[in-house]
């Protein structure tokens, strides 16, 4: 029987071909599935992985062990045990919870041991996937902010659009995940990795995306059901659906109108469903994708990278 006095798993037979920050991620919401997560940290040492995971409470660590160990993770079996020298002291350590529930900022190692400080995320109800990067120079081009963004994820979208007004511009992009946007936003906004107007730092900021009758509703709680969704929505239009999407702990809610969708991300923003702590983030949801252009700043998207 199984000493179930550690909020901490060690997980082992992790994929090597996933970037990292994409493993963290994946790991984290799986484990989500079965408990409050409270941190998650990949270690790298002689190519192969390991992810330590900490819950809110011990009982959580145990059912999540229960449920993941010899399960299949992309295809690769998990080796997952409790860490038993992690103790209590997990649980009870570091009990800043920020704005609204997630990961804790942890720290994460590279083949060379160097550490990486990542980020608090799911604590900013204005975050989506999309950044609006302002005041940069009007020489940059959509190459060079892949440069600079690519490191904190898989970009879906870029698009340059030109200001006559005060000759600089503004670079519209799209992360696939919303741990890489609240990343890339921390770390980039109010420095100069990216060339800005008249030597000034850019400003980056979260964005939506066009208004249309659907929504991308992020930080959904395991525990969340889709009539809980459904109900809450509904007070602001007709809904005409509800998915979730357990894996990216995300839903998407279609209603009768745009209108109906505009009302409901004004309102729902930064609000929490059922019993979970998680803020929800809104955002427009685009069915098929974001449209593809090339040439002279516009827009490319990862099923067609440019040139």
């Amino acid at each position: 029987m199984h000493d179930s006095r550690t909020c901490t798993l060690r997980i082992a037979g992790l994929p090597r071909d996933m970037p990292v920050d994409r493993l963290r991620e994946e790991l984290g919401q799986l484990a989500s599935t079965h408990g409050n997560v409270r941190r998650v940290v990949v270690n790298i040492l002689d190519n192969k992985r390991e992810g330590v995971v900490t819950f809110d409470e011990p009982g959580m660590a145990d059912n999540a062990r229960r449920k993941m160990h010899k399960s299949y993770f992309f295809e690769h079996p998990l080796d997952v045990e409790l860490d038993l020298n992690a103790g209590m002291s997990s649980a009870i350590g570091d009990r800043d919870r920020g704005g609204g529930g997630g990961y804790a900022k942890v720290a994460e190692r590279d083949r060379g041991g160097k550490t990486l400080d990542l980020i608090e995320e799911m604590d900013d109800a204005l975050a989506t996937c999309r950044l609006s990067i302002s005041d940069l120079h009007p020489s940059v081009q959509d190459a060079e902010v892949e440069r600079v963004l690519k490191p904190y994820g898989a970009i879906e979208s870029i698009y340059i659009r030109r200001d006559s007004f005060s000759a600089g511009c503004t670079a519209d992009v799209k992360l696939r995940s919303l741990t890489s946007s609240v990343r890339a936003k921390r770390e980039l906004d109010g420095t100069t990795l990216l060339r800005g107007l008249g030597g000034r730092a850019p400003r980056v900021e979260f964005r939506m995306g066009p208004p249309c009758n659907e929504l991308w509703v992020g930080s959904v709680h395991g525990s969340v059901t889709e009539q809980i969704v459904k109900s809450r929505f509904e007070e602001f239009g007709k809904v005409l659906g509800v998915r979730i999407l357990r894996g990216s702990k995300s839903s998407h809610v279609s209603f009768d109108t745009t209108a109906m969708a505009e009302k409901a991300a004004r309102g729902m923003r930064g609000r929490m469903l059922g019993t979970s702590n998680w803020r929800l983030k809104i955002d427009f949801w685009e069915r098929g994708g974001e449209r593809v252009e090339r040439g002279g700043g516009g827009m490319w998207n990862a099923a067609t990278p440019p040139p």
